[in-house]
């Protein structure tokens, strides 16, 4: 969403703007439509990531178009690593979501379903194992 002072400037501006003719006022309208949809509606690329340095110690920040979070470095660590889990998954999704289109020949929503089920199996493998690694822990606690 874009700063209410670009909202209300704009605003304004279309109030006091006077027309000279129809045909004008109807480019002049859809040439205002357009830049406020752009500020409005930054591109998804907008993606930034920066440091800051606070009273109480560093912080991380990271914006996506207009939405912005201050992280402390411990949860961008623990951000960075899901978003790059998430990433290795998604692409290895791709692949196999082609695979089973090219060499198995199974397509649309019947690979999406397998892809899925093995998706729910994956979860469960690795919470299975998270609970073996913690059980054989000494006492039994990670």
């Amino acid at each position: 969403m874009a700063q209410p002072r670009y909202t209300a400037a704009l605003q304004g501006f279309i109030r006091e703007w006077r027309p000279n003719t129809p045909e004008l006022d109807g480019k002049f309208i859809q040439a205002v439509k357009g830049l406020v949809a752009a500020i409005l509606s930054p591109p998804v690329a907008a993606f930034e990531v920066e440091t800051i340095l606070s009273d109480a110690g560093g912080k991380v920040v990271v914006r996506l178009g207009d939405y912005e979070a201050q992280l402390s470095p411990v949860d961008a660590q623990r951000f960075a690593l899901g978003l790059f889990e998430a990433a290795t998954s998604a692409r290895t999704e791709t692949w196999l979501m082609r695979f089973l289109n090219d060499e198995v020949e199974v397509t649309g929503g019947a690979a999406a379903r397998i892809i899925g089920n093995f998706r729910d199996y994956r979860v469960e493998e690795m919470q299975r194992e998270l609970a073996a690694d913690m059980s054989a822990a000494p006492g039994g606690k990670p």
